[in-house]
């Protein structure tokens, strides 16, 4: 097999997300409409022809019982699929991704996750809301599938931890946890992992983490994210996929340290969509790889996942050469400078032997604002207001203004990244004077006033910084959810958008401004040789390859209770 069975489209996919300069978490109500075009027809110049849009389920469906669903949502989704369509781009949807600050949607990502597993009346949401994703897409020859993942559904290790042995036995009930296992154990073989007597399946609860019953949860889990949650879903969406998971889950099982494997669903039809980056098979404590060791770490990874080219309906819709996210880039193994372009140019012939496709994550870089609402599409939804009278909302084709004078204000509270707490902030305000004086506004984020800005006729962009030290203080005093207050000193002021940002997301290919990436050449490279199907490309190094994945650890089989696991030996 080295196309999906049930995906009619191009050859082999070479794809890119899409979030235009937007965060994946707002982008929905934050893009620009009068770029799309323009977006997407130069990514189809530089040899893609697949784009691929990030549903979050959390913002779409807005509220689970009753389903009510954010109309303004779809009318965006429908329009990006018209300009990709116009761009001779076929599209994939990816609709499991949980992230959305809309405050009027219900459920926080976790919350969505363990409701997912705990009520069947959930389950029956989130294959309505398939249906509707599936209404949009239907008949579309430009349409090739969309596909849901485990990274977005993945349940926190000890999520039930703190519910009372009745709570976690009728979770066990209501997700099938029980049924789980009385199809593949007997009860007595449970009943000597719990340290308990059962008299019957329905005594048997969600066990602790920590415990060696918490193993066969974690099983269950693969299971029921990928089997159970993939059968509700294609009975809504035919050409519905799974994200498998390569990681290996480390587990505390009695005091020791185990890594588990997952389930890579070798025989579905797929494809199945996967992930590649440096850190993977990695001691990661920061270093740094050549080309020809990441190369090596690519095939052996490839071969895991098609169990050595046997099962090659792979989707690599995350193919992240490179990442500089805050929260890993101190510590995951990494690859710079022009090891990075041979890197992807001698990823050619492993990705065309083992794969049907791949994708970038983004194509434009894009900072990592989690602002709602940033540039007031839906008006002031999400916003508060106070003074005097209240703003109004001036709409000028594709722009929208909020306008406020002296004394009025607006503000959001913000749910705040873990991963600020390692550098500032940066406050952006685009914005521009409405009368003949400067229009002063003055910036606070939570309790700390982070000064003033002056604006004048001409639409401007301004920034303020707010210092690490500033933010961990922040943190301490309001946990996650801080308040941004923008407050009119005097004069008038159209206000554009509004961000509160750490850092800008970046794989190289397009700047923020749609100049060319240092890796833009690279990319077309590889899409180029994607696209003839040529293995080799303009580079030897897809010649010769390494397979000391995980070279700097030794693994050694053992057994958790007759079941395969594994530990480090070195």
């Amino acid at each position: 097999m080295t196309r999906s069975e049930h995906a009619e489209g191009p050859s082999y996919i070479r794809a890119a997300h899409y979030f235009a300069d937007n965060h994946p978490t707002n982008f929905w109500e934050a893009f620009d409409a009068s770029r799309v075009d323009e977006d997407l027809a130069l990514i189809r110049s530089l040899g893609f022809n697949t784009v691929i849009f990030v549903v979050p389920w959390r913002g779409f469906q807005k509220t689970l019982a009753p389903h009510v669903y954010n109309s303004f949502y779809f009318d965006r989704l429908r329009f990006c699929i018209s300009a990709a369509v116009r761009a001779g781009l076929k599209y994939v949807l990816r609709v499991s991704y949980p992230h959305c600050p809309d405050p009027a949607s219900v459920g926080f990502p976790t919350e969505r996750i363990e409701w997912l597993l705990r009520y069947p009346e959930v389950r029956v949401a989130w294959a309505d809301y398939l249906r509707q994703i599936q209404d949009v897409v239907e008949g579309d020859p430009d349409y090739l599938f969309s596909f849901y993942s485990w990274e977005d559904l993945w349940i926190p290790i000890g999520l039930f931890d703190g519910l009372s042995v009745s709570a976690r036995t009728e979770v066990a009930v209501t997700s099938g946890f029980q049924r789980y296992l009385s199809e593949r154990h007997g009860l007595n073989e449970v009943s000597v992992w719990y340290g308990v007597v059962f008299e019957s399946w329905e005594d048997v609860p969600i066990p602790l983490s920590g415990t060696i019953p918490y193993f066969y949860f974690v099983r269950f889990i693969d299971h029921f994210w990928g089997h159970e949650l993939l059968s509700i879903g294609r009975k809504a969406i035919p050409r519905l996929n799974y994200e498998i998971r390569i990681d290996w889950d480390r587990l505390e099982i009695n005091g020791k340290s185990y890594h588990f494997p997952h389930d890579l669903l070798f025989d579905d039809p797929g494809p199945r969509a996967c992930y590649f980056a440096p850190y993977i098979g990695a001691r990661n404590e920061g270093e740094d790889v050549d080309a020809l060791t990441l190369v090596g770490r690519l095939q052996f990874a490839l071969n895991l996942m098609t169990e050595n080219g046997r099962w090659p309906n792979l989707f690599v819709e995350q193919f992240n050469y490179i990442d500089n996210h805050p929260d890993t880039i101190a510590t995951n193994a990494k690859i710079s400078g022009e090891e990075v372009d041979k890197f992807i140019v001698g990823a050619a012939p492993l990705l065309l032997k083992h794969s049907v496709g791949y994708g970038v994550w983004t194509t434009i870089d894009y900072l990592d604002n989690v602002v709602f609402n940033p540039r007031f599409q839906l008006g002031l939804e999400g916003w508060e207001s106070a003074g005097d009278s209240l703003p109004t909302v001036e709409r000028d084709r594709h722009f929208v203004s909020v306008h406020l004078g002296s004394s009025q204000s607006i503000a959001q509270t913000i749910r705040m990244v873990h991963y600020w707490r390692k550098a500032g902030l940066v406050v952006r305000i685009v914005g521009r004077s409405l009368d003949n004086v400067p229009a002063e506004i003055s910036v606070r984020v939570g309790d700390i006033d982070v000064g003033k800005m002056y604006f004048f006729a001409d639409k401007e962009t301004q920034t303020i910084n707010l210092h690490q030290k500033d933010v961990l203080a922040l943190h301490e005093k309001f946990g996650t959810n801080v308040p941004i207050t923008l407050t009119v000193f005097s004069g008038k002021i159209a206000v554009y958008e509004v961000f509160l940002y750490s850092h800008v997301q970046t794989k190289g290919i397009l700047n923020s401004d749609r100049t060319r990436g240092q890796h833009c050449d690279a990319i077309e490279q590889l899409n180029a040789c994607l696209s003839a199907g040529n293995p080799s490309g303009d580079s030897d190094i897809g010649a010769t390859y390494k397979s000391n994945f995980y070279e700097y650890r030794q693994w050694k089989l053992i057994l958790v209770d007759g079941h395969i696991a594994h530990t480090f030996i070195a």
